[in-house]
């Protein structure tokens, strides 16, 4: 694709997606998504910055765009390689415009799937006959952690309060080092439920997955087990059902 392609490309799907269009079919995006990774990847960075600059007032835009970008990299082990190199630019390059007074906050519901998705998780295709396999693939060599670490203080302060960024989180959780999620991991959570646990009650499938899967998959430490039952019990405390089952665990 041209430069004058992308460029149309970036302005037509910012304007139709802002009256609530839905786009382009998968296929067709998750061309341009490759197009602008592979770009990135071979020294042109300008095309992929300039959809996210754009993009980060629109947050059904950005949020299509980084959910193709992940698929992309769930289904192809190639381009996940590149996971590095394109999501810590990505995302800085997102913040960066938030920060510089790009409102992705004043785009209703849609900024909430966009805050969740400028965290790198795998994500399925609809029609994948084997979803379990795809995602035990892609979690076995996904991005590390320490990649993101100097640009997650600045993702948390926004996804603070935010339901599906905790998802978000928890799906990320399980492609990192049980170690990691630990350590790591449980104290992000908090900070981004921060107290709210009315908010996350019943909302957040993934992290009542993930924080039984922590349970099942090895014995915590002391502190580790401490602080995963302050979070269980502040969330069954809220009313939520997965929690209260959570909570007869060592019976």
């Amino acid at each position: 694709l041209s430069q004058q392609a992308l460029d149309a490309h970036r302005i037509g799907t910012d304007h139709w997606m802002a009256k609530g269009y839905d786009g382009y079919q998968d296929s067709q995006r998750e061309l341009v998504a490759r197009v602008l990774i592979n770009l990135t990847a071979h020294g042109e960075p300008g095309p992929l910055t300039g959809h996210l600059q754009t993009f980060a007032a629109n947050g059904k835009a950005l949020h299509q765009l980084l959910h193709d970008f992940a698929v992309l990299f769930t289904y192809d082990l190639q381009l996940r390689t590149l996971l590095p190199t394109i999501w810590p630019l990505a995302l800085k390059t997102t913040l960066d415009a938030i920060d510089a007074g790009a409102d992705l906050h004043g785009d209703g519901h849609w900024s909430d799937y966009a805050l969740a998705a400028l965290w790198p998780t795998p994500q399925l295709r609809a029609a994948d006959p084997s979803p379990d396999d795809t995602l035990n693939r892609a979690r076995s060599d996904w991005l590390a952690p320490d990649a993101l670490d100097e640009l997650a203080e600045r993702w948390i302060a926004l996804a603070s309060e935010k339901p599906k960024a905790a998802d978000a989180l928890a799906q990320f959780a399980r492609t990192a080092p049980y170690s990691w999620q630990c350590a790591t991991g449980l104290t992000w959570l908090e900070r981004i439920i921060n107290g709210r646990y009315d908010a996350f009650a019943n909302r957040c499938w993934f992290v009542t997955h993930w924080l039984t899967e922590l349970r099942e998959t090895a014995a915590p430490g002391a502190s580790t087990l401490s602080q995963w039952r302050r979070i269980i019990d502040a969330l069954a405390a809220a009313g939520d059902s997965r929690a209260v089952d959570l909570q007869r665990i060592d019976e």
